[in-house]
């Protein structure tokens, strides 16, 4: 995997690195771009991996004509503990185990302090447990789960919902990257929520307002300005969101 420029690898070493998965609905994607437009970050580096298709398109967080942005980008700033990796473009045909590794791989020269996982499930899948309450679930390779699933008022991911679907769904995002992860060591907590591809704003606040009780609970240092549990804030919706869902239909119909 390539990145330019160079010297941005040296600013992540110790970080908290959020990334996302591609996936039903674009959740996590959507989820990130409204984490990089609220905390404003900047764009640190490009990144190129064979194993993604090609993409470049509008610039999702400024209204600037000319501005571009392309598969795979690194957002943060010089002064913050926080770093988002942005996936725009899906793994070519046959390529996801293989962009997987190559990405662990690139996370483990890294040696970020954490790694979070957003991913998107498919809510066809869900059991009776999954019916009610938060939609989003978690998986972590910390010690004390029991106390980041109290901290971000979560509950874990069940073991035989992974068997269930292991033959089927673990062959898709977001699991090949958090089985790699989990396994060669790198500190990793997943987030993923069950959606349909009909995803709305609530969702992606849902899932990034989670992300974010999930790094401050970790540790991290966050602006005042952040959404977080012990103080409300207001989104910054990112101009790429200008024709998400069409206009908003007048409360009196219902």
């Amino acid at each position: 995997m390539q990145m330019l420029p160079r010297e941005a690898k040296q600013l992540m070493h110790g970080k908290f690195v959020l990334l996302p998965t591609t996936g039903i609905g674009s959740l996590a994607q959507l989820a990130v771009d409204l984490l990089v437009s609220t905390l404003r970050l900047s764009r640190l580096a490009v990144l190129h991996s064979e194993q993604l298709l090609p993409c470049v398109g509008n610039d999702a967080y400024s209204r600037q004509k000319g501005t571009l942005c392309s598969e795979l980008e690194l957002y943060g700033s010089t002064t913050s503990e926080f770093i988002c990796l942005q996936q725009r473009a899906p793994a070519a045909t046959g390529r996801q185990q293989a962009f997987a590794e190559e990405l662990c791989d690139f996370l483990q020269h890294l040696q970020p302090r954490q790694v979070l996982i957003l991913g998107s499930l498919n809510a066809a899948l869900r059991q009776d447990q999954h019916l009610g309450g938060p939609q989003v679930h978690i998986l972590s390779t910390a010690q004390d789960t029991e106390g980041l699933l109290k901290a971000i008022s979560l509950k874990q991911l069940e073991a035989a919902f992974l068997e269930a679907n292991k033959t089927s769904e673990q062959l898709l995002p977001p699991w090949p990257l958090w089985t790699l992860c989990s396994s060669h060591g790198l500190a990793t907590v997943m987030l993923a929520a069950f959606c349909t591809e009909a995803v709305d704003a609530a969702e992606v606040e849902s899932l990034a307002q989670k992300a974010i009780e999930a790094v401050h609970s970790l540790g991290c240092k966050l602006p005042d300005s952040v959404p977080c549990k012990d103080r409300a804030a207001e989104w910054l919706v990112p101009p790429s969101w200008a024709h998400l869902q069409g206009p908003s239909r007048p409360e009196l119909l219902y």
